[in-house]
Formats: structure tokens, sequence, C-alpha cells
């Protein structure tokens, strides 16, 4: 498995996939986030997105990810 450090690198940077570091961009460039975890000698990538509930004009912010966020996770 590739080191934590360096997995969403770019091939010029030390990386060693394309993929990786240009969903991390895109993810990153629409308010998301890309990480991953280890899962025997599998690696499970998880993609959350913001997002506001329909109807809410309130604009509040809270940590609970649940509320504000949806996530997926993929081998």
């Amino acid at each position: 498995m590739e080191d934590p450090q360096n997995i969403f690198k770019p091939l010029d940077e030390g990386g060693r996939s394309i993929g990786l570091p240009i969903s991390n961009k895109i993810i990153k460039n629409m308010g998301g986030r890309l990480s991953f975890r280890r899962l025997g000698n599998y690696a499970i990538f998880r993609v959350e997105f913001p997002f506001e509930k329909e109807g809410d004009l309130s604009h509040e912010k809270t940590n609970n990810r649940n509320e504000t966020g949806r996530s997926s996770e993929f081998l």
C-alpha cells in the first residue's frame, strides 16, 4: 500500500498515480474531501461533500457532518 502522505500527490511531486491527485483536486475545489483507510490488503476511499438542506435559509453551520454533508465509501 502506498504511503498515506504520498497517495494524493501528483507524479511530479513524488506521487505514483494520476487519477487520485486529479480526483482529490476536483473534490477539494467543490468543497469536499477525499480520504482513505486500509482494510487488510484493500484501500477504502471516502468522498464527502457539504450540502444545504432544501428550504434551509438560515445558512447556519454545524460541526455535525451528518447534518451538513454526505459521504460515500468505495473500494
